[in-house]
């Protein structure tokens, strides 16, 4: 078995030490327990792995979802981002595509702020959305289109959501070939 390579991008992103890191991940993969001195040790690089969301826990049941493979090959429910999503924008601009922690931080917390929305509306949406494009020099970043911070925490854009009410709103107009968004 292959670590998953992602994982240095991600430990990077979050200023994990590797090693240290892949230990935690390791144990919570398969269920060694941190214990004394070790664990004290290893405390802040669990909180930073928590903070990465590289695995959920929920503590109702004790069952772990892991949002990002500890083993290259693995399937969770969201490597269609990587395997579908982000390779849509890769195919205009390989520059576009985001980083894939970025794009499935995002996406999570786009699918936490809208429960009704699936998957297959997501992808529709952002074929719609590259359809668009005439000049990938204006066209968003994949972790952009799902959502923007604002200067505001408690505030963002999102393109998504825009594409996404006008599929809602215009299902019939789009299957005309014909149809444009503006």
């Amino acid at each position: 078995m292959k670590l998953n390579p992602e994982l240095k991008e991600v430990f990077r992103e979050f200023n994990i030490l590797p090693d240290a890191g892949m230990l935690c991940l390791f144990s919570i993969y398969h269920q060694i327990p941190l214990i004394g001195e070790l664990a004290v040790l290893l405390e802040p690089v669990m909180m930073q792995i928590n903070v990465a969301k590289i695995v959920d826990k929920d503590y109702r049941t004790g069952s772990i979802t892991w949002n990002i493979t500890l083993y290259e090959g693995e399937e969770n429910e969201w490597s269609w981002i990587d395997k579908e999503y982000r390779p849509m924008f890769k195919a205009l601009d390989k520059l576009k595509a985001g980083s894939m922690s970025s794009c499935s931080r995002k996406m999570k917390e786009f699918f936490k702020a809208h429960p009704s929305v699936r998957k297959q509306d997501v992808l529709a949406a952002t074929k719609l959305y590259l359809s668009t494009i005439t000049d990938t020099q204006y066209m968003q970043q994949a972790d952009y289109f799902i959502f923007k911070n604002s200067d505001k925490k408690s505030s963002f854009s999102s393109r998504l959501e825009q594409y996404l009410e006008v599929l809602k709103d215009k299902p019939k107009d789009l299957s005309n070939p014909n149809y444009k968004l503006m």
